[in-house]
């Protein structure tokens, strides 16, 4: 018999913890996929999003991700006025990985790993669920800090 609940014992039971910011937060071990319905929405193309909403979306999901009561540890670590801020690579770095660590399986973005120009590599195929995200516009002003 197929038991469905020894693979969510064991998302319990691992170590979901991770640091960014100089802050440990924890991820939780289940989402219900109606808390990332706007994220998905936006990835495709069902909301249209300004720069600004882009922003606020890629914290809401992250939020959404987090154990409850880690929202205030993560705007800690996302206030832009510190000496060293989280820039877009940063938070969708950090966004994709989450949804890894959610579904148990990469998000199927391509790797910026290799320079090859021989040919000998395949290309990536995207399939996998949710859908990988697509970067995060980037302000010149962050283009420029990077």
């Amino acid at each position: 018999m197929k038991d469905f609940d020894e693979a969510r014992k064991a998302r319990l039971e691992r170590d979901r913890s991770f640091i960014i910011g100089g802050e440990t937060l924890t991820y939780r071990p289940a989402v219900a996929p109606e808390a990332l319905l706007h994220y998905n929405s936006a990835l495709t193309g069902d909301a249209t999003l300004s720069e600004q909403d882009w922003i606020d979306l890629y914290d809401e999901a992250i939020i959404a991700l987090l154990e409850e009561g880690q929202a205030n540890k993560w705007k800690k670590v996302r206030n832009p006025n510190v000496e060293n801020p989280l820039n877009a690579s940063d938070i969708n770095e950090l966004l994709q990985w989450l949804l890894e660590e959610q579904s148990g399986r990469p998000t199927g973005q391509p790797s910026d790993s290799s320079s090859s120009t021989d040919g000998n590599g395949t290309q990536s195929t995207v399939a996998s669920s949710p859908p990988p995200a697509e970067p995060q516009p980037v302000s010149a002003s962050e283009k420029s800090a990077t």
